[in-house]
């Protein structure tokens, strides 16, 4: 007779054969539901069951017309002994996906290593370098979703045994972990209750963001600076060669100094030009960029400011050692009047006021006469003024000239020993060069104008400080007198070279010989006098200078290259590893709590889809109105079947009765 397969049962709870025999509409005929011991149901109609039957063309008609429908005829056998999925192997895959991302988590880190801190490369190189750290990555990202995914059937399962869910939530449950239905998941109300499926469902869709953070952990920096050893220009006074630094002419008591040297003036001229010090060559190992400091010792000027009581108005017979500031004046600067800040001179007082002193630098510096105990020092007095002429007569044909003046100012000046640090940056061919003074020392003893002839270095050390301290003497000592008779004349300049420097701005009479200018171009005259003679003093070690090249010393120096290297954050990499498998373990976790309370695997597939649902409810359900359908709510437990037993499936909830599956 044929025989006809209405449903599947769960091959772990086939375990014996049973038949139900029912009665339709037909009272001639009759419909006989068996259920065979490999579980595979079978019905006759109208018709005795012939033995050894396999096939037939005929198809069965269930009663009550809850099912019509065409299947193709077949008949299943298994074995009698009942099959249990096993939840070993469920848990093996979870933590085998878990430590198989673990391991390869640790190969990216691996291969993160290798590279950092080696150079970049080619262009090219460095795509397959990122390329390859991405791939780690997702592979990561695609294990621990594999893991937490099986996890999640059991935690679905796990709530399926004990609540309540509606068709229409059914759909977007089976449908997890996708996308679109976990958004779906998400925003319904009904499924907030689920609150290990909506931890599990975010933590999946949350992995995604490990392939977008990990290729951060790898970038290209510059290449780290490293610490070598460089020879350096520096500055040693007593390496100065005698004839390099003073000019002298040997009498018959011995040499005899007369000036520094043709170097030494030369430098010093070059030096106040620039307004800075000379620069020199960068070391041959600095690369494209380096940084070093040096030390040594060597003279320092040492200056302070006076007001205008201490500044005099006429030159001194002769200065005293005692008394500095008596060698600073400007001559007639007291018959001035200051009052008003501006004084008109009318063509009677030309004559007495032939000129304005703008400019005076002394010193007692005359080492032809010196003895070993001289004080050397300079001193500067200086009127910021203004003067200015009319174009014309007055009425009683007098020019008028005036001139706006402040109080004179002016500063002394020491020479000492001190002890420099200068440090040095050569940066794309460029030099940057700052100094500062360590420690201040006693005052320079200079020697007197019968040298010593010979080698010794202390003596050498003086030679040389004598010959920057008078260049840098010659240079500033002299005056500036500014003219204020029509037409106004160039200004008168004795000695001085000051007018070179970046001391002062003075602009002198244009071509109409009407007005010009004179006035600090610094804050403070004191520092920048100062200034003046250390950048003199760095000048040794300039290239220009030929010192730089024979007197040299070696120190740690920082190189920098321009190259680039890999750099691996290894902070940000454990950051967002850590973040991800500590997510996962809980999540599996969570899961395999599940699977030991469910006593049985979850699953997805579509044989257990189809034992759970096989149930003459459900299927009076299916061909039911859609819409009211997908209302109905459901829930997994021990329902009765269409053959009398309690076996696990879906049931509707409040037809029927739905025992809870015993937990472990």
């Amino acid at each position: 007779m044929p025989t006809v397969a209405t449903g599947l049962r769960p091959l772990f709870l086939a375990q014996q054969s049973s038949s139900v025999t029912s009665h339709s509409r037909n009272p001639s005929t009759t419909t006989s539901i068996t259920l065979q011991p490999d579980g595979i149901y079978t019905s006759l109609k109208g018709a005795e069951r012939h033995p050894g039957t396999q096939a037939a063309d005929s198809v069965g008609e269930v009663e009550e017309g809850w099912l019509s429908s065409s299947w193709p005829t077949s008949t299943l056998r298994t074995s009698r002994t009942t099959h249990v999925p096993s939840s070993k192997r469920n848990v093996l895959c979870v933590l085998f996906l878990l430590v198989a991302a673990g391991l390869v988590a640790a190969l990216h880190h691996l291969y993160l290593a290798h590279f950092s801190g080696r150079p970049v490369g080619s262009t090219k190189l460095q795509y397959w370098i990122k390329g390859g750290s991405n791939a780690f990555a997702v592979l990561v990202q695609g294990l621990l979703v594999g893991s937490v995914s099986m996890a999640l059937l059991d935690v679905t399962w796990f709530y399926l045994r004990r609540k309540s869910i509606a068709l229409k939530h059914l759909d977007n449950v089976f449908s997890l972990p996708s996308l679109f239905y976990t958004a779906r998941f998400l925003i319904s109300p009904s499924s907030w209750s689920l609150h290990f499926v909506i931890l599990l469902v975010i933590c999946i869709q949350a992995f995604a963001l490990i392939p977008v953070m990990t290729p951060n952990v790898l970038n290209t920096v510059s290449a780290p600076a490293r610490i070598v050893n460089l020879t350096v220009p520096t500055v040693d006074m007593s390496q100065i060669p005698m004839d390099s630094s003073v000019t002298y002419w040997n009498s018959l008591s011995g040499p005899f100094y007369i000036s520094p040297s043709t170097r030494i003036t030369k430098l010093a001229q070059q030096t106040y030009t620039a307004a800075a010090s000379l620069p020199w060559d960068a070391p041959s190992d600095c690369e494209s960029s380096c940084k070093y400091s040096v030390q040594f010792k060597g003279p320092h000027l040492q200056c302070s400011d006076i007001d205008s009581t201490s500044i005099g108005d006429s030159e001194p017979f002769a200065p005293t050692q005692n008394a500095p500031t008596s060698a600073i004046y400007l001559p007639s600067w007291r018959q001035m009047t200051f009052d008003a800040n501006t004084t008109f001179l009318t063509a009677s007082e030309l004559d007495l006021y032939g000129s304005l002193p703008l400019f005076n630098a002394t010193s007692n510096m005359d080492v032809r006469a010196a003895t070993s105990t001289d004080d050397v020092i300079i001193t500067v007095a200086y009127l910021p003024a203004r003067v200015y002429c009319s174009d014309g007569l007055d009425i009683i044909d007098n020019y008028h000239c005036s001139y706006v003046a402040e109080q004179p100012r002016g500063s002394v000046c020491r020479f000492h020993s001190a002890t420099y640090h200068v440090d040095v940056q050569f940066a794309d061919h460029t030099q940057t060069t700052s100094s500062r003074v360590v420690s201040i020392g006693d005052l320079l003893v200079f020697p007197s104008a019968e040298l010593m002839a010979g080698g010794d270095p202390s003596y050498l050390a003086s030679l040389s400080q004598l010959a920057l301290a008078d260049a840098f003497r010659l240079f500033i000592q002299g005056s500036i007198y500014g003219p204020v008779s029509r037409p106004l004349p160039p200004a008168t300049i004795n000695g001085t070279n000051v007018q070179y420097a970046s001391l002062f701005s003075f602009a002198q009479p244009g071509p109409d010989g009407l007005a010009y200018t004179f006035a600090p171009s610094v804050k403070d005259v004191s520092q920048g006098l100062t200034d003046l003679f250390a950048n003199m003093t760095l000048s040794l070690m300039s290239t220009s200078s030929g010192f730089g090249s024979t007197i040299r010393t070696t120190t740690p120096a920082t190189i920098l290259p321009s190259s680039s290297v890999w750099a691996y954050n290894r902070r940000r990499f454990a950051e967002v590893y850590v973040v991800a498998f500590v997510l996962a373990l809980l999540c599996d976790f969570i899961g395999l709590g599940c699977l030991w309370s469910n006593g049985e695997p979850g699953s997805k597939a579509f044989s257990r889809i189809v034992a759970a649902t096989r149930t003459l409810r459900l299927e009076q359900l299916a061909a039911a109105d859609r819409r009211e359908a997908r209302r109905v709510k459901l829930n997994y437990g021990l329902v009765e079947s269409e053959d009398g037993e309690r076996r696990p499936g879906f049931g509707v909830v409040g037809v029927g009765r739905i025992d809870r599956i015993p937990s472990r």
